[in-house]
């Protein structure tokens, strides 16, 4: 069965009763000028949800067309980004996004809600204005990427998948102005169920201060070799919800543990893996 490569000029907006539309893996789309198919979908009066992908050139266009239009931002649900080649990545100011796939973003290092990265680090408007409804967000294969610190505007992240990323040495980075102030007084990852670390080769710390997880239910961290701790402390409480952590027994055994106590209540959920991912 051939899959649908290009949506004619003039069919989206003859759809008058359309309420949904994804279009997210389909490549040959995304690789396109998708301004015209975003201005149709735009004018549908009934239109709520939107997932979409983009890559290539046609990335920065296409986002901003989806950011000059409210429509289109209270809509958007699930955006994915593919092979986008520039340093740092175009304003997300989503309110409504739930889902963000990024992957082969080889020269990407940050991800940042404003355009400017200057005033992006002074963190001085509210996190949930932005991201308040974003639930998933799945990193692959973007070696440059250095952090990921605008996830603390992310308060009912359940999902983080980060992996192949070479040079990430800290997932929230704490030298940042305001972020510790943030993060704690607002409840960083306390809604995140689950967290999928791979092949990363620099990670260090996912954050430079302890997390109590409380409802976090699974943990894979393969190929981490710097990683040799883990954000608890001794107020850490294992989550009723807990399942598993997996990760290879020589990363486990070298583990640094601030308390002791802790390695002991977490052993039961320790699942060692192979090498791999």
């Amino acid at each position: 069965m051939r899959k649908l490569e290009r949506i004619p000029s003039q069919i989206i907006s003859g759809l008058s009763s359309l309420q949904l539309f994804s279009f997210v893996d389909n490549l040959e789309t995304a690789r396109g000028d998708c301004r015209g198919l975003l201005k149709e979908l735009e004018g549908l009066k009934f239109m709520t949800e939107v997932c979409i992908g983009f890559r290539n050139e046609s990335v920065l266009s296409n986002i901003q067309t989806l950011l000059n239009s409210q429509k289109l931002q209270r809509c958007l649900k699930h955006l994915k980004v593919e092979i986008f080649l520039l340093m740092n990545f175009p304003d997300l100011l989503f309110p409504y996004l739930e889902e963000l796939d990024l992957s082969y973003c080889s020269k990407l290092k940050d991800v940042i809600l404003l355009h400017s990265e200057k005033e992006a680090v002074n963190f001085t408007f509210s996190r949930d204005k932005y991201f308040n409804h974003l639930y998933k967000v799945t990193i692959f294969y973007c070696p440059n990427l250095i952090r990921l610190t605008c996830l603390i505007y992310a308060p009912n992240l359940k999902f983080l998948n980060i992996s192949r990323c070479y040079s990430l040495e800290e997932v929230i980075q704490v030298e940042e102005s305001g972020v510790s102030e943030i993060a704690s007084n607002l409840g960083l990852f306390s809604r995140l169920h689950i967290l999928s670390l791979g092949i990363l080769p620099r990670l260090r710390s996912i954050c430079g201060w302890s997390l109590l997880f409380p409802s976090l239910k699974s943990m894979d961290m393969r190929r981490c070799p710097n990683l040799r701790k883990l954000p608890f402390d001794s107020n850490f409480k294992v989550s009723e919800n807990l399942e598993e952590i997996k990760g290879e027994q020589e990363w486990w055994n070298q583990l640094k543990w601030e308390d002791q106590t802790i390695m002991h209540q977490l052993t039961p959920y320790f699942k060692p893996v192979e090498y791999g991912y």
